[in-house]
């Protein structure tokens, strides 16, 4: 079974790439903005027209949060207008469409957002990658769209790697304590893209429509816990000297707003798939202890 992956050389995609080329099952076909324009569509359909795959997966996507706001038509085009094109040739060559979204396309009054729960995003960001879904509903019935939350990696721009350094570098860092939700791994997030392929795979059937997937625990936390937890298992095996403070997120001048609880309720892809849920604060333990070998 031939999958292409979009954005292989973005933080998700390239976990995706690796994880996949190891299935000796399927042939996989990877595209980044090093091979091309990707957002040119007719350059695209071409390659999609010769490949033939069935099952495309879609990792790209304008991601920085306050950059949206000054660049609305860069954020719109990425996140929105090329979801309507590549939706579009999907349902023209009869491809499975992998998509992936965002908690803020919720407000963050409420928290413990199921799928069917009404949107309505405060920023730009969060609205531009609504519009994204709205345009694969309309256009497709084959497709899986995945919100997640709070997603991190090795990556060199992800949350555990800026706060990780600042530690090592002994760097004070104040992080905002009233922002909740649940942090997801990356590797974990892509485990589950895998299983359902291969349900697919094995059973030519699948569940199609709207997901939400994230690490979980009893309570939504801050990205100041997430700190905290970061720095708690770098110096249970490291000899480290360092402070994290919190903030209230009104101290900090940017751009975007934030929900307050975008905490994301799991049950359906778990209950569809059979996926075991993953406690968040384990799931950060197994990076670290993987990326700093200690």
């Amino acid at each position: 079974m031939k999958v292409v992956i979009l954005g292989s050389q973005g933080q998700l995609g390239k976990i995706l790439l690796n994880s996949l080329n190891k299935k000796k099952k399927l042939s996989i076909y990877s595209f980044s903005k090093k091979n091309f324009n990707l957002l040119n569509i007719n350059k695209l359909e071409k390659y999609i027209l010769k490949i033939n795959p069935k099952i495309i997966i879609n990792c790209i996507a304008f991601t920085n949060v306050d950059e949206a706001e000054n660049k609305k038509k860069q954020c719109y085009k990425i996140n929105s207008h090329f979801l309507d094109s590549l939706s579009k040739l999907c349902k023209m060559n009869n491809c499975i469409l992998f998509h992936f979204s965002t908690d803020y396309v919720f407000n963050g009054n409420l928290g413990d957002y199921k799928e069917n729960n009404i949107t309505k995003p405060i920023n730009y960001y969060g609205f531009s990658k609504r519009l994204g879904e709205k345009f694969i509903i309309k256009n497709l019935k084959t497709y899986l769209i995945i919100r997640t939350s709070w997603l991190y990696s090795k990556n060199d721009k992800s949350f555990l790697t800026k706060i990780t350094n600042k530690i090592k570098n002994n760097i004070s860092i104040q992080v905002v304590n009233d922002q909740l939700g649940f942090p997801t791994s990356a590797y974990d997030l892509s485990s589950v893209v895998i299983k359902i392929i291969d349900k697919y795979y094995k059973k030519k059937i699948i569940n199609f429509g709207i997901y939400h997937y994230s690490n979980y625990g009893k309570e939504p936390i801050s990205w100041f816990e997430f700190a905290i937890k970061i720095g708690f298992y770098l110096k249970k095996y490291k000899n480290l000297n360092y402070k994290i403070s919190s903030v209230n997120s009104k101290f900090y001048k940017v751009n975007a707003k934030r929900p307050k609880n975008s905490s994301l309720n799991i049950d359906k892809i778990c209950n569809t798939f059979i996926i075991n849920k993953k406690k968040w604060h384990l799931e950060l333990k197994k990076i670290i202890l993987n990326k700093y070998s200690i």
